[in-house]
């Protein structure tokens, strides 16, 4: 039997609202090498978004994001327009389906990523139930942190398909829930926390859409060139030899 690798973080972000001025961020070739590196993370992170760390992964499609809580705040909508700009850009088909919380799918039905919306307590009690440590499990409870996630690889190599879950608070302000949507489309791709860049490839908001660096960053991500498990030095070689930039 395969033994899961798990690894748990706190999302402990910048967390203010996207907004959008990221329309407006350059996209000379450097500065979409320097999204997408941050997109790639630095090795010590890496493992948190269960990502090998010395190895360049993304995700194969289709995928699929499942979510479930949220009342009457109409994320259906907003995770749907994110997964088709993502999708677009990355040539991955996402799709998005919603789920009642009190009929929450077992393991292999729940997809790629599985996003709950739901009031502290509720979140807590979901934590406890995936064996995420108390201290944390108390940080979500009394809101000094907004959200938790946890991935895992069903396998160890560089290959393997990962999933993950994020339990997001209900008590967070729209937008703020708007910006964990758009991350949770950046790690359901194999990306890593990319923080400030946020901003500059996507906009949240109004339009929940990725700007023009965001396409060409995960147009990037997905080139033919980069190929799964080749080593992350050889890929970033790359990547900056496909913009055209000087080693």
């Amino acid at each position: 039997m395969i033994r899961f690798a798990v690894l748990l973080v706190a999302v402990v972000l910048s967390w203010t609202p996207v907004g959008t001025g990221g329309a407006q961020a350059s996209d000379a070739p450097q500065a979409i090498y320097d999204s997408f590196e941050a997109l790639l993370g630095r090795r010590d992170v890496r493992e948190i978004y269960a990502l090998p760390p010395e190895r360049y992964w993304r995700a194969t499609g289709p995928l699929q994001v499942t979510i479930a809580g949220g009342g009457n705040l109409g994320l259906v909508p907003v995770l749907e327009a994110l997964a088709g700009e993502f999708g677009r850009a990355s040539a991955i088909e996402i799709g998005v389906r919603a789920w009642a919380l009190a009929i929450m799918p077992e393991a292999g039905q729940a997809g790629d990523l599985t996003i709950l919306v739901v009031s502290r307590p509720l979140g807590a009690e979901f934590a406890a139930g995936l064996g995420i440590d108390v201290e944390m499990r108390r940080r979500f409870a009394d809101g000094r942190w907004p959200a938790l996630f946890e991935f895992r690889r069903d396998d160890l190599s560089a290959t393997g398909r990962r999933r993950g879950i994020m339990l997001l608070a209900d008590d967070l302000g729209r937008a703020e829930i708007e910006t964990f949507l758009a991350l949770s489309m950046v790690w359901t791709l194999g990306g890593a926390s990319i923080g400030d860049e946020l901003g500059a490839i996507v906009d949240v908001g109004e339009r929940n859409r990725l700007t023009d660096r965001g396409r060409r960053v995960f147009a990037l991500m997905y080139d033919p060139a980069l190929t799964l498990g080749q080593p992350l030095d050889e890929a970033r070689a790359t990547a900056r030899r496909l913009l055209g930039l000087a080693d």
